[in-house]
């Protein structure tokens, strides 16, 4: 596997077996700042640093790190705000199918978005257990981006779950 580095927009280009994967800058920046932070390693987190293979180096040994702990949490988004984490974790333990709604977490809006937003919210596995949103009759499904959720709602009863305060 070979690893690039992508200025101009801002990805770690991961290539294998002749396809690709990608990972921004600043997703790297701030899930090796919270990893460091919940574990209290002794890792140098700069912001100066952000797009270079020396950061990409201590986000993989964070990780491996995160791993090694063997925690059993939900793996939110570090710019998820909490009170979405606290009800994305409920549907979690609750098996809840729910409708999310996409949008401009700055304003509100909503973006209107009609695809990968119902399902039942479950989580992946491996070491960043991540919230993702399974589709009735699927067994996987697709990452919720908690970091841009305005609302979310049970999608059997219709009633909200949360809202953003600008929705």
């Amino acid at each position: 596997m070979e690893i690039s580095v992508n200025q101009d927009q801002g990805l770690f280009i991961k290539s294998f077996n002749g396809g690709c994967t990608t990972l921004g800058f600043d997703n790297v920046f701030q899930t090796l700042k919270k990893i460091v932070q919940r574990l209290g390693l002794s890792l140098p987190v700069r912001e100066e640093e952000k797009g270079t293979m020396t950061q990409y180096d201590l986000y993989q040994e964070a990780i491996k790190s995160y791993a090694a702990a063997r925690l059993n949490e939900t793996w939110h988004h570090p710019a998820a705000l909490p009170e979405v984490c606290k009800i994305i974790d409920r549907c979690i333990k609750n098996d809840t199918r729910a409708r999310l709604f996409y949008g401009d977490t700055e304003t509100g809006r909503d973006w209107g978005e009609e695809n990968d937003v119902l399902g039942t919210i479950s989580r992946t596995t491996g070491p960043l257990k991540t919230p993702i949103l399974v589709p009735k009759g699927e067994c996987s499904g697709t990452t919720i981006l908690e970091h841009c959720l305005v609302k979310i709602m049970d999608a059997d009863t219709r009633r909200v779950l949360w809202t953003h305060e600008r929705y």
